[in-house]
């Protein structure tokens, strides 16, 4: 994952675990026989810290696992530590999200493992082809580290159902890398609860550990583009070292790939130098993410007015979790022809339960070329939408005289025109075949709107007209 190598290594220090963790785990790993001493601050840290969403519990309990690690691995025990770390446990236990946030579960089950040498039952639902859905669509993260604790369990365990379904998790999350191996940062993560970082090195981990139990180009690919990994994240550092006292067996099982996931509404299409995701299914997300070479248009999707409040951005769609789910689409892909069509509906710009807009889309590629066509069911004169796409790039060029780059306070609002995105050589047309407003809006990437640099922004003002653009 070089893309992702590339933006964290300035961004790391300060966001991977809190500082006395850091500390911890490096005194570990530079064998300080008084390292231990070390566990007290970080466990004070992890005492006060606030869970009020979903993503602070995952951070909660990360802080805790790192705790547990270096607990088991410096095999010297503190009465007095040992009662904080047992009122963490509870902590963890009480102010979770519910049975179907598997991932407490998985957390939780390690957890116990790893305090009392104690392994207890490991369940949670996947779809066929390998997703977890948290209420209702994916969640990434999820699957990433349910995958890790999975496949860890398996391994010292000698449990095939556990492995089994930690597999299917590499299945799942290959399906959302690019031809260069890269993540898809987009699909079903929403902008307000996205960190760059949340899955920086889980993925590239689990990939890691597959490769060892698993033969496949796929995996091979992945490695390759990641190249040789120091971890930094403490939690995947500590990791990585238990699972170095783990035994691999080569398994014949090989990996199936799914470009199609009709649970999902999803597809994966690629060719050459180009790779794309869609998916008909999220709250508040995109509705597909594009690589083409080193550019990305990491989401695009509908957005209501304000354009700064993500609040306003996305479908709204939900998954059962069944085949038939998405009988309504049109999905298909082969070595050179990908297509997906259909309707989804529309974030409410009311705060309602359910908005009452739908969205119909048309995207075929044909080789490296990509047609999109969207057209809005309804028109709502004080609720403009717009199409947008959160583009990441070094430099945005509107017509043949106007150039934005990242970070600029100047953009770019006029007529539709033809707009270049530019990375060192490469480069991204994207040509609108209508009249309309546009706007070109630089961003600040980092850990906003899936760290794009760019925001293209185009009006769309009349009622089932066939809104049309060409990537190439």
């Amino acid at each position: 994952m070089s893309g992702l190598v590339t933006f964290l290594k300035p961004h790391r220090d300060k966001a991977f675990g809190s500082q006395p963790l850091r500390k911890a785990v490096d005194a570990f790993f530079e064998g300080e026989e008084r390292g231990e001493a070390f566990l007290f601050s970080p466990t004070n840290h992890c005492e006060h810290f606030p869970i009020h969403t979903p993503e602070d519990f995952i951070e909660y309990y990360r802080m805790l696992l790192s705790l547990l690690f270096l607990r088991k691995f410096h095999k010297k025990k503190d009465e007095k530590l040992d009662n904080q770390i047992r009122s963490l446990i509870f902590r963890g236990r009480t102010e979770g999200f519910g049975k179907q946030f598997y991932l407490q579960q998985g957390y939780d089950v390690l957890a116990t493992f790893l305090f009392e040498n104690k392994k207890e039952a490991l369940n949670f639902t996947q779809l066929e082809k390998g997703a977890i859905l948290h209420n209702q669509v994916p969640h990434l993260l999820q699957c990433g580290e349910l995958g890790l604790i999975s496949l860890y369990f398996g391994l010292i365990s000698s449990d095939d159902a556990l492995l089994h379904k930690g597999l299917k998790c590499v299945e799942f999350s290959l399906s959302l890398c690019d031809h260069r191996g890269e993540f898809f940062q987009g699909l079903w993560q929403n902008e307000a609860d996205y960190k760059m970082v949340s899955q920086g090195e889980t993925f590239p981990f689990l990939f890691q550990v597959a490769s060892q139990l698993v033969a496949s180009s796929k995996l091979q690919g992945v490695s390759e583009s990641s190249g040789e990994r120091l971890y930094s994240d403490p939690f995947i550092r500590l990791f990585n070292h238990a699972f170095k006292e783990v035994t691999f067996p080569q398994l014949s099982q090989r990996l199936t790939l799914h470009d199609i996931d009709r649970s999902l509404g999803f597809l994966h299409y690629q060719c050459g130098e180009t790779s794309l995701v869609c998916s008909a299914a999220g709250i508040n997300t995109g509705l597909s993410s594009i690589h083409k070479k080193g550019i990305h248009i990491v989401s695009m999707g509908p957005h209501y007015a304000p354009l700064a409040d993500s609040d306003y951005y996305g479908i709204f769609r939900l998954s059962n979790g069944s085949q038939e789910g998405f009988k309504d689409l049109t999905i298909e892909s082969d070595d050179e022809r990908g297509k997906f069509q259909g309707w989804t509906r529309v974030v409410s710009p009311q705060e309602e339960d359910q908005s009452k807009d739908w969205l119909f889309f048309n995207l075929e590629s044909e080789k490296e070329k990509i047609d999109l066509t969207i057209r809005k069911s309804h028109h709502n004169a004080l609720a403009p939408l717009f199409y947008v796409f959160f583009v990441s790039a070094d430099k945005a060029c509107v017509g043949d005289e106007v150039e934005l780059f990242p970070g600029m306070l100047d953009r770019y609002q006029g007529s539709v025109d033809k707009v270049f995105f530019k990375k060192g050589k490469e480069t991204l047309e994207i040509i609108s075949h209508f009249e309309s407003e546009m706007q070109v809006i630089p961003l600040a990437g980092k850990d906003h709107f899936w760290s794009a640099d760019f925001l293209l922004v185009f009006s769309l003002k009349k009622k089932l007209y066939p809104y049309r653009w060409t990537v190439i």
